[in-house]
């Protein structure tokens, strides 16, 4: 049996990819972090049972997309800002068939010293505490109508005209009339999936995906359906094959700083999804 990594003639691709394949899911896996250098490359042909060339080749194409760096009389080095975690590439395949709800809990009750880096909650130091305690103090001097009374349904009108203003400058028409301000965006999710959806309904979503996602979904009731997640969004061609035959109501994701992976929606994958 050849060693752990070792590579036959391939036959779906050239030997150069498959190196570099093998490097990609290292690094996409965490088994090798920003900054760590690569195998040599005598050292690395051997363990894969290919020429020097082929992995000098390999090397040299993950150079050119910025995987990896070249440092002269150094050798190779991981780029210092490399994919978020490809959970797909870990395996074996684990069970994820777990509580959301139980994540949630556990979330929102752990003590103030403990991390949740599941969460997506920015740290209090990157928020504005400055503004936010100049709008406490004037709102604490406002008038009594507004601090007992009930507002509109829509949310605050100011901040709807804002709003408007703000998508008119996008290309957007949305009337502030038109506009509907929510606590959150869980709550907004969940007012359309009430509106949208109905008990057994299909919803895609990101495969690894935001907790919270699975939470409100399985509340609806919905058939949830993930799609692989990559650096740059969802695997469009995936996406396509599980859309024809599944014939999703929704598809649900964060677009910026996608939780859990920290990657962003590129306006490309973006297009040809929408």
């Amino acid at each position: 049996m050849a060693p752990d990594g070792a590579l036959k003639q391939p036959d779906d691709g050239t030997l150069v990819s498959r190196v570099m394949n093998v490097i990609r899911d290292r690094i996409g896996t965490r088994n090798l972090l920003a900054g760590d250098r690569l195998p040599s490359i005598r050292g690395f042909a051997r363990q894969m049972k290919v020429s020097n060339s082929t992995v000098v080749e390999a090397y040299d194409r993950l150079v050119a997309e910025g995987v990896i760096q070249a440092r002269r009389g150094s050798g190779f080095y991981v780029a210092p800002h490399t994919a978020p975690l490809s959970i797909a590439r870990i395996g074996p395949k684990l069970d994820r068939a777990i509580d959301p709800f139980w994540v949630s809990r556990q979330s929102l009750d752990a003590r103030p010293d403990m991390l949740k880096p599941g969460c997506g909650w920015l740290p209090a130091d990157w928020m504005p505490e400055t503004a936010i305690r100049r709008a406490l103090r004037s709102l604490s001097r406002a008038d009594d109508a507004t601090l007992v009374d009930y507002g509109t349904p829509l949310g605050l009108a100011s901040l709807r005209h804002f709003l408007s203003r703000r998508m008119a400058g996008y290309g957007i028409d949305a009337h502030p009339d038109h506009l509907l301000l929510t606590e959150s965006g869980t709550q907004a999710i969940d007012m359309l999936c009430r509106f949208l959806i109905a008990p057994g309904d299909t919803v895609l979503v990101d495969d690894p995906c935001y907790f919270n996602f699975q939470a409100l979904l399985r509340a609806h009731r919905a058939n949830i359906v993930g799609v692989p997640f990559t650096e740059n969004g969802p695997d469009v061609d995936a996406f396509a094959r599980i859309a024809a035959t599944t014939k999703p109501r929704l598809y649900i994701t964060n677009s910026g700083l996608h939780n859990p992976t920290g990657a962003s929606l590129s306006p490309m994958v973006a297009h040809r999804v929408f």
